[in-house]
């Protein structure tokens, strides 16, 4: 069905947000949005769609609820007729581009994406699903990464692994994980999936446990092995500290290795050998 839309404003106490992809921030809505619409008024309208009885949300609910807080009775919004599915997809669209969380949220928000573009257009998953010597059609096959490319700005190599990490990653390994900032460690999303459900959630529980929690995966995997991880050398700490320094540092850093003078606390990450007396 064609999405009609129209712009208006429209009573604040009409719109139901029951289906709200996300949890309203509300740190984020009085400490960044209620002083910007305050100062500025609502730059960006919400979205969304006509029910029986007023409107449901489609997205710009923390938009909403700053305009709540602030006592207003009206809101400017974009009034879309769509179905459920159409406005779900807008929905995710719409985070994916503003806010996307952390990688495991993009990777949850991107798997839903895939399922939804998929119920709607079967074509491309059967076309996914062919094997070799099928008459699958290249374009069927790409075509939900495509589109979401299109959609949210990423390339097609963050889609397919992202889905890959909402569709192995084991449900309670993800819930312990979540708002953790593993969450939003890529690669160590990806590196646990390579194991057994069972043993994601032993990896994940020894990341988030409360007394002394592994401070990486590698570290996590060593402990569930049984061995000590290997003690960091005088390079291992040298190479962390260039990776975290910023470009001005790195260049304090040169110019310190050059002059042979090591001021105090550096020999923490940077003790070159000693002078032989040969």
């Amino acid at each position: 069905m064609s999405a009609a839309e129209e712009f208006r404003a429209i009573a604040i106490a009409d719109v139901d947000t029951g289906d709200a992809l996300r949890a309203v921030d509300m740190e984020f809505v009085q400490g960044i949005l209620m002083p910007s619409i305050r100062d500025r008024g609502l730059r960006t309208p919400i979205e969304v769609r006509p029910v029986s009885q007023g409107y449901k949300l489609t997205f710009g609910g923390h938009r909403l609820e700053a305009c709540r807080q602030l006592g207003f009775q009206m809101i400017n919004a974009i009034v879309r007729d769509q179905d459920d599915e159409e406005a779900r997809l807008t929905a995710i669209d719409e985070n994916l581009i503003r806010n996307p969380g952390d990688a495991l949220q993009r990777a949850e928000l991107l798997a839903e994406r895939k399922a939804l573009y998929e119920a709607r257009h079967p074509q491309t998953r059967n076309g996914a699903q062919g094997g070799r010597g099928s008459n699958r059609n290249e374009t069927d096959v790409m075509s939900f990464s495509k589109d979401a490319a299109d959609k949210a700005g990423l390339s097609d190599r963050q889609i397919r692994r992202s889905v890959e990490i909402a569709s192995k990653l084991d449900r309670s390994a993800r819930e312990m994980l979540r708002g953790t900032k593993h969450a939003n460690n890529q690669a160590t999303l990806l590196s646990l999936i390579k194991h057994d459900p069972k043993r994601q959630r032993a990896l994940a529980n020894r990341l988030t446990r409360q007394d002394r929690p592994c401070a990486s995966l590698a570290v996590a995997i060593a402990e569930e092995d049984g061995l000590a991880p290997r003690a960091k050398s005088w390079a291992d700490k040298a190479i962390e500290a260039w990776t975290r320094a910023s470009t001005r540092e790195r260049r304090e850093i040169l110019e310190v290795i050059s002059s042979g003078q090591v001021p105090p606390g550096w020999n923490v990450i940077w003790s070159p050998p000693e002078a032989s007396d040969e």
